[in-house]
């Protein structure tokens, strides 16, 4: 062993031949780590190969099938063999399976699902976990999902595994808060990776199939805003290891309105962790979620997202560009389960607006319908909130947002100098904590009162909290202790 490759750290990433897993590689490979990357397919060797090519890390590629005992044991002894202790572990395998579980999906695909991502979890953290409590350092991330905050029609076990994932990361990291080891659980959005691709179910940890018919990432239970209940179809968008499920699948197994670059997206996910490839001091890394600020499934779910008045009275050749930049959000965000709720202001025949203001605008259709890019969303929101005010804050609105325990609330749409400058300051207000994602908003009037009302918005919640589409994964991550 050299002199170079011993003061160099070392890093353990499971599911590493492609998607997420290898880009965790990659981004220990350029902080200074050497690796042991494993996964059950061969292209963990070329994997290896590119890693290597570079990088300056020294990377030793390990294919071995984690989901039997043997093949655990088989990683845990390259890691005793290296002699080197573990400084990092990117615990990321994982298998995915879409369907019908009482009439679509086979047995034996659903307790695979189990085995990597539930049994081999736990098993190579048992392993890894006791040497790094006894050195008084080490970080550990797993690659838990969004899918982990709600139960998932059409994939019941893989939700039902991240589920598990989620709720074991909290536990340990309160477990070993006093230790100097860290814990981080990543949970990443619509990443375009494997997942994605046609015919693709191999054996590959993280590469799971498409079957059955479309499911809906979303609570069961929770009325949607046409009044009924249960799934509607589309897929949640996930990924899992190296893959994930694309958004909107049809019976083919082909994806609609996929993100473009998967690299991209997985770096965006990767911004939240950026504490673990650092060699040096310990320091807290930001998590996703957290026990004690949970009040059952409702409250678990500790996002929300707010539509403002995108309605066809407001929009026009100064807003009008908007729209492409919040059809995304919404698509995204509404395809990952999350909640959604839609307002739409109706400026009654002698209103105050009418009254005091004089402006008659926006009282009947189609003036107060929502913008047709929109529409089909709305459909699928939690809930379409009638409103005749500035604020979001109705009492249908504000009755949702506590019985859910949102803590989080997301606000785009229009009008940024009125509605939305009034909604983001009363939920200030209220105890919530508010995001104004500014590259979502526009005003109707000029882009000179849109600049305007984010500086105001600055101002009564804080510049942080002024965020763009890029920064919401990351923003959210960060402000949940």
């Amino acid at each position: 062993m050299s002199a170079n490759t011993a003061v160099r750290p070392l890093a353990v990433v499971t599911g590493a031949s492609s998607g997420i897993g290898l880009e965790l590689a990659r981004q220990f490979a350029e902080h200074g780590f050497d690796l042991l990357i494993a996964a059950e397919d061969d292209g963990i060797t070329a994997a290896a190969d590119s890693l290597s090519a570079t990088s300056a890390a020294t990377v030793r590629p390990l294919q071995t099938d984690l989901a039997t005992y043997d093949g655990v044991e088989q990683l845990y002894q390259a890691i005793q063999t290296d002699g080197r202790p573990v400084d990092a572990i990117a615990i990321n395998a994982g298998r995915g399976a879409g369907g019908d579980f009482t009439r679509d999906t086979d047995l034996r695909d659903e307790l695979n699902i189990i085995d990597v991502n539930v049994t081999s979890t736990v098993h190579l953290a048992k392993r890894v976990l006791p040497d790094m409590v006894a050195r008084r350092r080490g970080k550990v991330l797993f690659t838990s999902s969004i899918a982990a905050t709600m139960p998932g029609s059409y994939q019941a076990v893989y939700n039902a595994s991240k589920s598990f994932v989620q709720s074991f990361a909290e536990a340990i990291r309160n477990e070993l808060k006093d230790t100097g080891v860290t814990v981080t659980a990543l949970m990443p959005g619509p990443t375009d990776t494997e997942f994605l691709r046609p015919g693709r179910y191999g054996r590959h940890q993280g590469r799971g199939r498409r079957q059955g018919r479309p499911g809906a990432g979303r609570a069961a239970g929770l009325r949607r805003a046409d009044g009924r209940k249960g799934p509607r179809g589309r897929w949640l968008v996930e990924e899992q290891g190296p893959g994930r499920r694309g958004e909107g699948n049809d019976r083919s197994g082909q994806s609609r309105d996929a993100p473009a670059d998967g690299r991209a997206g997985v770096r965006r996910h990767l911004s939240a962790t950026e504490a673990l490839t650092d060699p040096g001091p310990e320091r807290v890394v930001p998590r996703t979620g957290h026990p004690e600020r949970r009040r059952g499934n409702r409250g678990s779910q500790q996002r929300g997202a707010l539509r403002r008045d995108v309605q066809n009275g407001f929009r026009n050749q100064v807003s009008s560009p908007a729209i492409r930049r919040i059809r995304p959000l919404v698509r995204d965000w509404t395809a990952a389960g999350l909640p959604v709720i839609f307002t739409k202001y109706h400026n009654y025949p002698g209103s105050k607006f009418e009254r005091l203001l004089d402006w008659t605008e926006v009282q009947h259709a189609p003036d107060t319908d929502i913008v047709a890019e929109l529409a089909p969303y709305a459909s699928d929101a939690l809930a379409v909130a009638n409103k005749t005010g500035y604020s979001v804050f109705t009492a249908e609105v504000a009755k949702l947002v506590d019985e859910y325990g949102w803590t989080n609330l997301v606000f785009c749409g229009f009008d940024t100098d009125t509605c939305i400058l009034k909604s983001v300051a009363d939920a200030f207000e209220r105890e919530h904590i508010p995001w104004l994602v500014r590259d979502a908003c526009a005003s109707h009037g000029s882009r000179g009162q849109h600049r305007t009302a984010i500086t105001m918005a600055g101002r009564f919640i804080g510049e942080r909290q002024l965020i763009t589409r890029r920064d919401i994964a990351a923003a959210l991550a960060t402000s949940i202790p």
